[in-house]
């Protein structure tokens, strides 16, 4: 495949203070138990690339080419897992953590990342399945690193930031946006709880089910979607089926008993921060000398952690009231994309999957960001939470025609139905 593209530029290096760079990868290797119950998507294929045998020294020629310092992996089948690609990881200096879909699967997401660059804070697991909810049916699930950098990593070791590391693989089924919509409401409610509030930086990575422009990638890029009376079939812009299927999603869009609110976080944070509300908080004045007070202090990383979190708590906007399940939903995550989904020279759009039937991107690096609010003018982003996540390169994907001339995906080379996105970030603090 192509090298990395550089997406830092000269105005990036300048006023930097304490700066780790490090490099991300999430992808789909294709479980070969979906392969083979799923062979039609492969008839464009030879045999003999399909078989695990064949696939698996590949994959992990692909892992230690990039070497990427926090992976993101789909699709990781149980058996192979602990077998085989678990010890291969460790024995690169990874500590891996797993996540198996629940009922019947045998697949699932895994987080694994160099041991000589983080320690794990916290680790959570979310399970889609919600008995009693019929929206929430499909065994999908999704997985959370809180990622702390190691003391020689950083000019200040006494710095208590850490990054947030997210991954899923949303239902496929194009039929049930709803589905999915929910299923990835549960899971920013997750990240806003172990982020807390987003004060640390999240990087969301997997595979959505969903291409560009969908319904589903607005919401997550701009907070909000509109979703009453918008077709089931629409929201991941898979395909179109809406001959067949007649679906219209309904206010609301899930019962009060998931726990989750039309603002994408547990019943129990929202209601605290919309009591809030009747008194916004004015930024103190050291806020506007874009430093934090003195008496933060070094004293003990733990004491300057609690200090930095009061003051950044202090500094948060108040969420708005919210009314019971309106017709939308919303999140306060300011997430960008790393890709930008279309190459100009070529003048088609990138795709991260190929099979017999397919060739889109459903596959994403996002990272939150600064964005204009209403907030901006009292404070700025970056006084707020003291921290900036900022893409330096990414890995170049390809158009769909570009791949057919490597014979589609897999192939003698590319070990799975999907293409891994990588980039490398600096995370300031």
């Amino acid at each position: 495949w192509k090298g990395m593209e550089d997406r830092s530029s000269n105005a990036d290096v300048l006023g930097l203070r304490n700066q780790m760079a490090f490099s991300v990868m999430t992808y789909n290797i294709l479980s070969q138990t979906l392969l083979e119950d799923n062979a039609y998507l492969y008839r464009h294929c030879n045999r003999s690339v399909l078989e695990w045998a064949y696939r698996f020294p590949n994959l992990i020629q692909e892992i230690e080419r990039f070497n990427a310092d926090v992976l993101c992996l789909q699709e990781v089948q149980k058996d192979h897992y602990i077998d085989q690609l678990k010890p291969h990881l460790i024995k690169l200096g990874y500590s891996c953590h797993y996540k198996m879909r629940t009922g019947d699967k045998n697949d699932g997401c895994a987080i694994c990342f160099k041991r000589s660059r983080f320690s794990l804070r916290s680790w959570h697991a979310v399970e889609y399945y919600r008995p009693g909810v019929s929206l929430m049916d499909r065994d999908n699930v999704g997985t959370i690193a809180v990622l702390q950098p190691l003391p020689q990593e950083v000019v200040h070791p006494l710095t208590p930031y850490s990054v947030c590391i997210a991954n899923t693989h949303l239902l496929f089924n194009p039929k049930r946006g709803d589905i999915k919509l929910a299923q990835l409401a549960l899971l920013l409610a997750e990240i806003d709880k172990v982020s807390d509030g987003g004060r640390l930086p999240v990087l969301l990575c997997g595979d959505f089910n969903s291409v560009p422009g969908s319904p589903l990638y607005h919401f997550l890029r701009h907070g909000y979607l509109h979703y009453h009376g918008l077709p089931a079939w629409k929201v991941s812009g898979q395909q179109e089926v809406y001959q067949t299927n007649h679906r219209l999603l309904q206010a609301p869009l899930w019962p009060q008993t998931l726990g989750v609110s039309p603002f994408c976080q547990y019943m129990e944070v929202s209601k605290p921060q919309a009591a809030q509300q009747a008194k916004p908080v004015q930024p103190p004045e050291s806020a506007q000398r874009a430093s934090p007070p003195a008496s933060l202090g070094t004293t003990s990383a733990t004491a300057l952690e609690e200090r930095t979190a009061a003051y950044r708590i202090s500094l948060l906007p108040p969420l708005p009231t919210p009314s019971p399940f309106p017709k939308a939903i919303q999140h306060r995550m300011s997430f960008n994309s790393v890709y930008s989904h279309f190459v100009p020279e070529e003048n088609l759009m990138e795709a991260t999957i190929c099979t017999s039937t397919t060739g889109v991107t459903v596959d994403y690096i996002f990272y939150t960001c600064p964005s204009p609010s209403p907030f901006k003018e009292r404070c700025a982003y970056k006084i707020c939470f003291g921290w900036r996540l900022r893409p330096l390169s990414r890995l170049t994907l390809l158009t769909l025609p570009k791949i057919w001339q490597h014979k589609g995906l897999p192939n003698e080379a590319a070990p799975s139905d999907h293409l891994p996105l990588l980039a490398k970030f600096a995370l300031e603090f």
